[in-house]
């Protein structure tokens, strides 16, 4: 989940490399989100995303 250092706006999703992602959201390229620039990552869960026990979490 990542937060917008400007605004109290969220943003959950999911991909593989969550710091490349985050370039790309500061990067204006979701045009949606573009008002909330910039972000910072403030929850990462680093569960298996195949049928995780939700053993791996960190919050």
């Amino acid at each position: 989940m990542i937060k917008s250092e400007k605004t109290d706006y969220y943003y959950k999703g999911h991909c593989q490399n969550l710091e490349e992602r985050l370039k790309q959201h500061n990067s204006g390229m979701t045009k949606s989100i573009i008002p909330y620039i910039p972000f910072r990552i403030v929850l990462r869960d680093i569960s298996n995303q195949r049928g995780s026990d939700g053993k791996g979490r960190i919050f």
